[in-house]
């Protein structure tokens, strides 16, 4: 079987990943992946079989992360089993051509997990997947119920990167939101707790909002037409995700303007946010942990293969506050 899925993937150009953990971090950008957290694994006893992580689009730094930390922890931990990475490349047709070729090829007892585009019904595809008897899990977005799910708690986030700017910003400090894809439920779940924690002080102001996709270079752009309309008038930048905040900072030190004074928080824990928080120009990031989102996600896929009832909901991960105090340890 392991063979008839591999040629399939292949004959469908879909494959990402096929034990090669190593060659797949070596593609990826290191300085775009989440920082490390320790997570410890809890090994379940099944027999072999096929492991898929199905990312909705490999260049996203954080669902590259979570395909590195995937491949890396099927080694390490579940090495008797095929381990495959797909890319949906956030693309609708290629990522129901991932689910036809998985139904089709997989079986009973073997595992998917999965990361779901903006704005598709995959319910259907999971729900198949699940009448085949093969684990399905969710990573980083809920799926309502309809099988277990790893997740953040996108609110608490939010919030998270408003309370830093709620107990650091200077008085009457004006600032500029950056919002994630409008079309994911926890793109408004993180606003939702930014805009409360900076309303718990009545003299901050959050002057001007956009949709900047999760994307470091509409980030960058729509930070470039804010400065020309606002200068130094802005005293913040926060944004749902550190991509964009990334952005925004270029936008700054393309036009000359000075990071001194200013906050920029984001969410994520990148690498290279931690770079730039180190180098004094990124303020904060709220560490969003993949390694504890995948850990957790096999650990409940495999105690189903086992034959175990797991309940299938949300299971919350932590979050952390990385500043220059701290990021030491998230590098």
């Amino acid at each position: 079987m392991k063979r008839k899925l591999r040629n399939a993937l292949m004959m469908t150009g879909i494959l990402a990943l096929v034990f090669a953990s190593a060659a797949f971090a070596e593609e990826a950008d290191p300085g775009t992946e989440t920082a490390v957290s320790e997570t410890e694994v809890n090994v379940i006893d099944t027999e072999p079989g096929t492991a898929v992580y199905v990312g909705r689009a490999l260049s996203d730094p954080f669902c590259t992360k979570l395909g590195n930390r995937f491949a890396e922890m099927m080694e390490t931990y579940y090495p008797d089993w095929e381990c495959i990475v797909l890319d949906s490349e956030n693309d609708p047709e290629k990522e129901a051509t991932n689910y036809e070729t998985l139904l089709t090829t997989l079986e009973e007892g073997d595992v998917v997990l999965v990361t779901v585009l903006s704005g598709t019904d995959t319910k259907p595809y999971i729900q198949r997947l699940k009448d085949a008897g093969i684990v399905v899990v969710s990573i980083n977005i809920t799926a309502d119920g309809l099988c277990a799910a790893t997740v953040a708690k996108d609110y608490d986030m939010g919030y998270l990167v408003g309370a830093y700017v709620r107990d650091n910003a200077p008085d009457d400090t004006k600032i500029a939101m950056m919002n994630g894809d409008s079309g994911y439920q926890l793109s408004f779940e993180r606003r939702d707790g930014m805009v409360a924690a900076i309303e718990e002080r009545e003299d901050l102001e959050i002057i001007v909002e956009q949709d900047c996709k999760f994307d470091k270079t509409t980030g960058m752009e729509t930070m470039e037409d804010w400065l020309q309309l606002y200068g130094d008038e802005i005293g913040a930048v926060i944004g749902g995700n550190d991509g964009m905040v990334l952005g925004a900072i270029e936008a700054y030190k393309s036009g000359g303007y000075s990071l001194d004074g200013k906050l920029f928080v984001g969410i994520d824990g990148l690498a290279d946010a931690c770079t730039s928080i180190e180098n004094g120009e990124q303020t904060a990031s709220i560490l969003q942990d993949a390694n504890a989102m995948i850990g957790v996600g096999l650990e409940l896929a495999m105690r189903q293969v086992a034959g175990e009832e797991v309940e299938q909901t949300d299971y919350y991960t932590d979050s952390v506050v990385i500043t220059k105090e701290n990021v030491a340890q998230y590098k």
